[in-house]
């Protein structure tokens, strides 16, 4: 292609040919368009300085002069993708009133603890969990932390729900445990702590915990929705036969984590089935020369033992057995008889509670022996 000149601006400007022109000009423009974005407000985003989520399963156990606490390291940024660059945690402190819950904590939070993941002591990091105990705390005093997650590029997570604990010498453990079984209920009673833990004079108990298994010296569930705040408690809906054991714990703090004595003894107690079964109906008595043969309705209750049937030579009083057990059939055969006596029977059943118990009497039949 030959070469050729154009003006521009007045100006001769030498060209080769145009593919080599199109090409500077396209360059240019391209640099023009990075120059003007540069200069654009804000920073670009660096690929992976997205926040981490915010921290999730933290918990705080009190003791006396000091705060365990716990919670899951964080996988994922606040996009939901992979947390790659997690360098540090922020611990959080601050002191709100006794009773406090975690949702209405308003306080002003301090720095307690720096940790770094890579060298996390005094913090112990172990199978995605986190572990540091607070020692820089006041006993009967009650704080609220929270933790905050910062990656490489200092983006820190959002501060989550904070959690509330109150450390402090906890009561010495209830004494006295009684247990008092009744139909599908267990009422218990425990005689009070004077002292704390360390022996010193209790001035702060606030209540009591109590804990209920299935099965001797395993640790049980809590049962009572609201600290109790006097020192019997009656346990309802359980199962008759049925063995119950309990433990109770004093309380010195108004909300949870509990700040807890030591169990007390435990007792163990089963409901008593005090329900007896519906009288025996329909008794009928049909006397031969040599027998008395009887029958009644069956009972539909499903805890039903037997029957026992009674006789009287008196009509309405004087009954005694004449079985010598109860007997499963809803009939019976009585062979000690007279001829020519007159003998009255009532039949009762019986359930299979350790009661054993009995209902009332049948309505009465009457048989006359023949001479």
């Amino acid at each position: 292609m030959s070469n050729f000149r154009f003006q521009i601006a007045n100006c001769k400007v030498p060209i080769l040919n145009l593919k080599f022109a199109i090409l500077n000009i396209t360059a240019l423009l391209l640099l023009v368009v990075i120059v003007t974005g540069c200069g654009r407000k804000g920073s670009p985003v660096i690929p992976g300085s997205i926040a981490p989520e915010t921290i999730a399963g933290l918990k705080a156990k009190p003791a006396p002069g000091k705060v365990s606490l716990t919670w899951t390291m964080p996988t994922k940024t606040t996009e939901g993708s992979r947390l790659k660059n997690l360098t540090t945690f922020i611990v959080q402190r601050g002191e709100v009133a006794e009773g406090t819950k975690p949702e209405d904590c308003s306080c002003t939070y301090r720095a307690i603890q720096t940790i770094d993941v890579e060298s996390p002591s005094p913090a112990v990091i172990k199978e995605g969990k986190v572990y540091l105990d607070d020692v820089t705390v006041k006993n009967d005093t009650t704080y609220a932390y929270r933790v905050i997650a910062v990656n490489q590029y200092d983006r820190e997570s959002r501060p989550g729900t904070p959690v509330v604990a109150r450390p402090s010498v906890p009561p010495a453990a209830p004494t006295n445990l009684a247990a008092e079984a009744d139909e599908n209920q267990i009422r218990l009673s425990w005689q009070a702590p004077t002292t704390s833990e360390d022996g010193s004079p209790l001035t702060d108990l606030k209540g009591y915990n109590i804990y209920r298994s299935v099965a001797k010296g395993t640790e049980g569930g809590l049962i009572n929705q609201q600290l109790l705040a006097t020192t019997s408690f009656t346990d309802i809906g359980l199962e008759s036969g049925k063995t119950y054991y309990y433990q109770v714990r004093a309380v010195d703090n108004l909300a949870q984590p509990w700040s807890e004595s030591k169990p007390s003894s435990e007792i163990a107690a089963s409901p008593e089935d005090r329900t007896p079964p519906m009288p025996p109906v329909t008794l009928i008595a049909v006397p031969t020369a040599k027998e008395v043969r009887l029958t009644w309705e069956p009972n539909r209750e499903k805890d039903l033992a037997g029957y026992r049937v009674y006789r009287s030579t008196t009509p309405g009083q004087g009954y005694e057995p004449v079985t010598p057990a109860t007997t499963a059939a809803n009939s019976f055969v009585d062979t000690s008889v007279t001829p020519g006596n007159t003998y009255y029977y009532v039949v009762t059943a019986v359930d299979n509670s350790r009661r054993a118990n009995e209902s009332f009497r049948s309505e009465q039949a009457t048989a006359t022996i023949p001479q």
